[in-house]
């Protein structure tokens, strides 16, 4: 949330710069200190969209788990019959288990 909240701050400061760059949305802008603020705004901003492709990304697995996990509380699997490969539960390594 915390990333979300960046972007939407610097897209807003860059909104804010625009307005003040142009304030009669012409195209021209005034004096060069507020193309010089719209440019910082506008690189700070690019730099926080990067960051939210993360953002994106980490909601996204992160609901991907809870589903996968409610799908598997919802149906138990049932147990395999013959050969399976755990986690050694006393050792580091793999064990070889049989069931039948």
């Amino acid at each position: 949330m915390i990333l979300n909240g960046q972007w939407k701050a610097k897209l807003n400061a860059l909104n804010d710069a625009a307005q003040t760059a142009d304030p009669n949305n012409d195209g021209i802008v005034d004096t060069q200190t507020a193309y010089n603020q719209w440019q910082t705004a506008s690189a700070e901003a690019k730099a926080a969209q990067s960051k939210h492709g993360l953002f994106v990304a980490c909601v996204g697995l992160a609901t991907g788990a809870a589903l996968l996990e409610t799908y598997l509380l919802l149906h138990k699997p049932k147990p395999v019959k013959g050969l399976s490969i755990q986690p050694a539960s006393q050792s580091v390594g793999i064990a070889l288990r049989f069931d039948f």
